[in-house]
């Protein structure tokens, strides 16, 4: 009888650890430190939409490349879905990431924005300011009740007003290793 129900323990850890294993998605960036000039512009935003409409992102994590700029064209956030995004391990700079200009109207957004799903940022460098130089207001903003935002080892900085806005209740936000610098309004 132990072994059966040593065997039946076994299994059910085997099958929950296959179960909860996340598919790593690498996202291309859209500038490599070291390169003549830019690729394209919102491959961080492509990726997660993709993803996000086929096949949902509640079990991706979304890796992104150290020495890379990623240019944020919308905002980014799929909608009543979890977001985890982190950077590769390694050597290098923490990938940045940043507001460029929408090529269909020449706006720029807010990058993490509205957000109606858990979010886990880890290892990133996250600009408030745009490519074109203006500042955006906040770095995160959750807009549902009970969410959880977890920001590791992440730089963030040169936002004109906060770092997260809540509008919601019961939402608990976990911020460790963090660097958090250079915020409010920035002339020149």
């Amino acid at each position: 009888k132990v072994y059966k129900l040593l065997c039946v323990i076994t299994l059910s850890i085997f099958t929950l650890s296959i179960y909860a294993q996340k598919e790593i998605i690498k996202v291309i960036p859209d500038y490599k430190i070291g390169q003549s000039e830019a690729g394209t512009v919102g491959n961080l935003n492509d990726t997660i939409a993709y993803v996000a409409a086929n096949q949902g992102c509640g079990n991706v994590i979304f890796e992104l490349e150290r020495d890379a700029f990623y240019y944020s064209i919308n905002e980014i956030r799929p909608e009543q879905q979890n977001l985890h995004v982190r950077a590769v391990d390694g050597d290098g700079r923490r990938p940045i990431i940043m507001s460029a200009a929408n090529p269909d109207d020449g706006d720029f957004n807010q990058i993490f924005y509205e957000f109606t799903g858990h979010i886990t940022l880890e290892g990133l460098h996250i600009l408030g300011v745009t490519t074109e130089g203006s500042q955006l207001d906040q770095a995160l903003r959750t807009d549902a009740e009970d969410l959880r935002v977890i920001v590791h080892d992440c730089i963030i900085e040169k936002y004109r007003d906060r770092v997260l806005r809540m509008n919601n209740v019961g939402t608990k936000a976990y911020f460790t290793d963090c660097i958090i610098r250079n915020m409010g309004q920035h002339t020149g």
